[in-house]
């Protein structure tokens, strides 16, 4: 063990790179750690496990890093960040986030939505999430609008293949004349 204030180079620690440490102490819990120094200061004052402590502490809007707390998913829903006092959180994951129209319907329900319960947006846009636009299905009927549109949409491909042989036979007759 090395004294108190010592400093070592990050080879003599089996680091990698060209740092140099010292052992220095929490201040906090005062657990001993070797801190990487810069400009002969060292860089943290907190062990790893106390500055994460500190980190959650702090409230979601007073975050350097808060930025309203909406954003959009790579699938296109809009997720909501909540903390642990709202009345909803328990249908949060564990990164305090849900899908805003889970919740906007959950609040309009007074009531939180079961893991089978589906949100369909009515006119398939996946960012209007106003209570107009949405209704609460099961996975069946959800399965079941979808198999509908999907359903009219081959139908309407259909009508649309036999206009298109139909103008492509009109149009090789008008240029055999």
């Amino acid at each position: 063990m090395a004294a108190l204030g010592e400093i070592k180079s990050a080879k003599e620690l089996g680091h990698k790179g060209y740092y140099r440490y010292t052992e220095a102490p929490c201040i906090d819990c005062g657990k001993l750690r070797w801190v990487t120094l810069k400009h002969g200061i060292p860089r943290n004052n907190r062990c790893y496990s106390c500055s994460n402590k500190l980190g959650r502490a702090r409230p979601m809007e007073s975050n350097w890093n808060w930025r309203g707390g909406r954003r959009i998913s790579k699938d296109g829903y809009i997720i909501k960040t909540i903390s642990k006092d709202h009345p909803f959180f328990c249908m949060a994951t564990g990164t305090h986030e849900i899908r805003e129209h889970r919740l906007v319907l959950a609040e309009h329900l007074n009531r939180p939505l079961e893991p089978s319960e589906l949100v369909h947006h009515i006119n398939e846009n996946k960012t209007d999430n106003r209570i107009e636009n949405l209704e609460l299905l099961s996975k069946v009927e959800h399965g079941a609008t979808y198999f509908d549109i999907a359903k009219r949409l081959r139908q309407q491909l259909k009508v649309l293949e036999s206009q298109i042989n139909t103008l492509t036979q009109r149009l090789s007759n008008y240029e055999e004349v």
